[in-house]
């Protein structure tokens, strides 16, 4: 399935979201459970990463450095460039959109490698300066 990047950006968010919403439902009926001293009889779930037990690893993991990218300054930005690896295919796009800025800054999307953001002033006829560049 090929998808737009912005697209599967939002998809992989909400799958997220979903993953974290079973992680609780999992807690809530463990709990229930407890309470009443054996097995409620609830409908049968499907097997997920997050019900699973994982082993731990015992090597310290190496923290990376946080991203993070600030808000366009309205009087002077009007977007963001976003310089990027699709599908082994390179691509710039202008986003105006915050939050699908964060959501490639934070989260390590499959299929996509990003390479710069800068953020962009236009100047009339569809040409633009740019005016900072937020990562490299």
């Amino acid at each position: 399935m090929h998808l737009e990047p912005t697209t599967e950006i939002t998809l992989y968010e909400l799958l997220k979201q979903r993953e974290h919403s079973f992680v609780q439902i999992h807690e809530y009926e463990s709990r229930i459970n407890k309470i009443l001293g054996q097995s409620y009889p609830f409908f049968s779930k499907p097997v997920l990463p997050s019900t699973s037990k994982k082993k731990r690893r015992t090597t310290k993991k190496v923290k990376q450095k946080k991203r993070t990218i600030r808000r366009l300054k309205p009087e002077t930005e009007d977007a963001y460039l976003v310089n990027y690896e699709y599908c082994g295919e390179q691509r710039e796009e202008v986003l105006r959109e915050y939050r699908l800025i964060q959501l490639l800054v934070k989260n390590d999307i499959p299929n996509i490698i990003l390479y710069k953001i800068s953020t962009i002033f236009f100047n009339g006829n569809e040409e633009y300066d740019v005016i900072e560049e937020l990562i490299k």
